[in-house]
C-alpha cells in the first residue's frame, strides 16, 4: 500500500522543540528517530527542522492514526485524493502541529503544521492506481 512516509516540521526560535517533537511523535512511534537540522529564516531567524520516515511495518499504524480526523475532515480528504496525489504518486497532507501536541488529529488550516507525504505503493507506479490505493485506504476509515 505504502512504500514509506516522511514528515517534516519545523520549530521557530518562539516554540518549544520538545513540545513541537511531542507534537510529531502522535504520528510516530516512540522507537522512530527523529532527525534534527538547523536552518535560518529569511531574517536570520533559527530555525529547526525535525523530519522523521516511516517504513513498510510502521506505515498501518500512521492510517489508523490518519482515521481519528473527525467526521467532517475525513470526508474532506477523501473528495480532495486526486488533488493531494502528484505525478510522482506521493499523497500529500497537513496536520494541524497545535491540535496534535494536544493528542488531536486535524487537518492543518495554517502554516503552522506537520508535512506529511505518503509515498503510494502502485505496480506500474502511475498517479491514477495511487489515486484509487487512497480512496480505499481512507474509504476504510
Amino acid at each position: 500500500m505504502t512504500h514509506y512516509i516522511a514528515l517534516e516540521t519545523f520549530v521557530h526560535a518562539t516554540e518549544d522543540a520538545s513540545r513541537v517533537e511531542s507534537a510529531m511523535r502522535l504520528f510516530i512511534p516512540e522507537d522512530c528517530k527523529i532527525n534534527v537540522s538547523k536552518t535560518e529564516g529569511h531574517f536570520r531567524n533559527p530555525i529547526t527542522v525535525f523530519t522523521a520516515k516511516l517504513e513498510k511495518k510502521a506505515c498501518k499504524p500512521f492510517i489508523e492514526i490518519v482515521k481519528r480526523l473527525p467526521a467532517a475532515e475525513l470526508s474532506k480528504l477523501r473528495r480532495e485524493v486526486a488533488q493531494r496525489v502528484d505525478g510522482e504518486c506521493n499523497f500529500h497532507v497537513r496536520f494541524d502541529k497545535q491540535s496534535a501536541y494536544n493528542g488531536i488529529v486535524r487537518l492543518a488550516s495554517t502554516n503552522d503544521a506537520i508535512d506529511i507525504i505518503i509515498k503510494v505503493e502502485t505496480y506500474p507506479s502511475k498517479r491514477d492506481s495511487a489515486i484509487k490505493v487512497m480512496e480505499d485506504l481512507l474509504s476504510d476509515a
